[in-house]
């Protein structure tokens, strides 16, 4: 998988706050909690609705605003049973740098 540099995202992204790249043509939300960056899919799995629209709740769940489904943003897994997975990408930091992996 090809690295891309998200550094510059990733420095001037707000705690909690969903921001949106496109990284080889792909819709991608970089998201940073406490010392970890995430990385997923900017559109629901279910419907397509921007999931920007939605909101990160205590549980470090996406909730789309469509329908309500709720996606872990470490590991896509739909945690409301519908049975849907989020696609997430792989974060890492080196020498002060950040990259996602897709």
């Amino acid at each position: 998988m090809p690295a891309y540099k998200i550094t510059d995202v990733v420095n001037n992204a707000l705690p909690g706050v969903m921001t949106v790249v496109e990284i080889a043509s792909i819709k991608i939300i970089v998201v940073k909690k406490e010392k970890q960056v995430y990385a997923f899919r900017a559109s629901c799995p279910h419907a397509g609705t921007m999931l920007t629209d939605g909101y990160i709740d205590a549980k470090n769940c996406v909730v789309c605003p469509t329908h309500f489904y709720k996606f872990d943003i470490a590991s896509g897994k739909n945690v409301t049973g519908e049975g849907y997975r989020l696609k997430t990408y792989t974060t890492a930091e080196a020498d002060g740098e950040w990259y996602v992996y897709v």
